[in-house]
């Protein structure tokens, strides 16, 4: 009967098909690199998660629901971030500390970077990209006190040559 039961068992990476796993930690790691707009970290950590398969999609929907949950305590702390949830106190901790580095604005703007992120990694040429590009905006972009940064670059103006035609003397 031992061996019947084992021909039923599922293994994580097959449960992960019907519910994909939490990724509460990395969602915390990854929010935690945005706070401090180390866009360098942020980006690797991305990479290191796309190696190690996880799916960003999933990513990407878990920052733009905690996002959004930080951002309802910082306006009604009756709607925290651990309103309803099970998070476990080292978690808690971590997102209070998270929500005390963050502006409401700045919140949402990750919920909307990532929110249009989690919708274009499908057709993304990498499925990394759209994150990448939401780190980019968030660390560099309008939403950034790196101002000096996100001004454009403006092309060096091309020193003019003149030709003169060369008069023949001789």
């Amino acid at each position: 009967t031992e061996n019947s039961l084992k021909g039923n068992m599922i293994t994580s990476a097959e449960a992960e098909l019907i519910i994909p796993r939490s990724l509460l930690n990395e969602t915390t790691e990854l929010l935690d690199y945005i706070a401090s707009k180390d866009a360098s970290e942020a980006i690797g950590y991305v990479n290191k998660l796309a190696d190690d398969g996880v799916d960003l999609k999933v990513l990407a929907v878990e920052m733009v629901e905690m996002a959004r949950r930080i951002m309802l305590g910082k306006i009604n702390p009756g709607l925290g971030v651990a309103a309803g949830l099970e998070l476990g106190e080292s978690i808690e901790s971590r997102l209070t500390a998270l929500a005390a580095r963050f502006e409401i604005t700045e919140l949402s703007y990750v919920i909307e970077k990532f929110g249009t992120a989690s919708r274009e990694i499908k057709d993304a040429p990498l499925p990394q990209l759209p994150l990448e590009l939401a780190i980019v905006d968030f660390c560099f972009g309008s939403n950034s006190d790196n101002r000096e940064v996100s001004q454009p670059v403006r092309p060096l103006a091309r020193p003019s040559i003149k030709v003169t035609p060369e008069t023949n003397t001789s």
